[in-house]
């Protein structure tokens, strides 16, 4: 998942929120705000936190049952079987 999939998820997994930022996400979640919020280190911290209780609300709720379908509510699709640089592999 790329850093952006956390709001598509997000939205699936919470309905109703007044917008799905980090800050709104991280209130959802009682997560606190760290003092050093918005240095990079710091925002990838908590993202990851709210990214783990999304999975864990999922997973409690059976609304996402495999990484295909994580990756379906992300708006993408999987690209299970192909490699990343096919072409390398051509003779």
């Amino acid at each position: 998942m790329r850093p952006g999939d956390t709001i598509p998820l997000a939205r699936c997994m919470v309905p109703g929120l007044a917008d799905y930022r980090l800050d709104t996400l991280l209130g959802h979640y009682s997560i606190p705000l760290p003092a050093d919020r918005h240095r990079a280190a710091a925002d990838v911290r908590v993202t990851a936190r709210v990214f783990t209780r999304l999975i864990e609300d999922a997973d409690r709720e059976g609304s996402v049952r495999d990484l295909t379908e994580l990756v379906k509510v992300a708006g993408r699709t999987a690209k299970v079987g192909r490699p990343a640089q096919g072409e390398l592999f051509t003779l």
